[in-house]
Formats: C-alpha cells, structure tokens, sequence
C-alpha cells in the first residue's frame, strides 16, 4: 500500500469516527444527526439535508423546513421511522424534532457508545498500520486525534 493510499485510509477511519459519533444521541440537537436519514425526493434517495433547510432554534429542537412543501409527509414519515429518539412534530409547515432530556442512565449509555467506537478506531489504525517500528509515531499521532474526538464528545454527553 503507498503511503499517500494510508494516510488517506487513516483519515477516512478518522472521518467515519467522527460521523458515528455525531450520530450519538447527547441530549442535544444536532443537525448533522441526520445526515444519514433519507427521503425518497423526486424520485431520488436524497439525505434529508438536501432536501429541507435545517435548523437548532433551541438547544433541544431541530427544525425541518422543506423546500418543497409537498416533501413535508415525507420527511415527516422517514423521521419518525429514522428511530432518533426524538419526538416527531409538524408546525406550521415545519417538522420538529424535540430531544427529551437525557438521563443519567442515558448518559451513560451514551459514553458507552462513544468509547466502544473509539476503541473500534484505534483498532482500526493499529490494523492499518500493522505496527511496524517506522509507523509507531504516526500510530500515535491517530491515536491522539480518536481520543481527542471521544473526549470531546464525552464532555458534550456529560454536559447538563
């Protein structure tokens, strides 16, 4: 494997751990939680992003605004199949999702989550890497950004 092929494989282990962790529910809204949810937009599979306007007006409220008022059903339906773990709501045109407010057991849970994917991470950088002596610094070096991430993450969960 080159290395301009590694590090793009580290970085893409990298960006998926990022992407996994903004799909952990924290008790706030967070757009890009959605990224993932698609609707069936003219005939296309389309993220949901690409198809409304979305916004947190309040910390624990994503608001939906779609393009096209005749998506609103839609999304509507792909939402509350998407199983966020948030209340599916339409106003005025609008789709709102609320977060209920976490638990100490749903914090918990929820630091579970983001160290079993960060381990997954590392493991996927040490796989990567095959630990050879050259590559034990930059084994570190990723090391040092997935923990980063899970802290960072951590402190959102942990945040009240």
């Amino acid at each position: 494997m080159s290395e301009g092929d590694l590090t793009e494989q580290l970085e893409k282990i990298v960006t998926d751990l990022n992407r996994d962790l903004a799909r952990i529910f924290t008790g706030r809204a967070n757009p890009r939680a959605l990224d993932s949810v698609m609707v069936h937009h003219y005939g296309v599979s389309t993220p949901v992003s690409r198809a409304a306007s979305i916004t947190a007006p309040e910390p624990r409220v994503m608001a939906i605004k779609p393009w096209d008022s005749g998506s609103q059903n839609q999304i509507e339906q792909v939402l509350r199949e998407a199983d966020l773990g948030m209340a599916v709501r339409v106003v005025d045109g609008v789709v709102r999702l609320e977060a209920p407010a976490l638990t100490e057991q749903g914090r918990a849970d929820a630091v579970e989550k983001i160290r079993a994917r960060g381990a997954a991470a590392t493991e996927a950088v040490d796989n990567a890497l095959q630990a050879g002596e050259q590559q034990g610094q930059r084994a570190a070096t990723y090391h040092h950004r997935i923990d980063e991430e899970v802290a960072a993450k951590e402190r959102e969960v942990n945040t009240v």
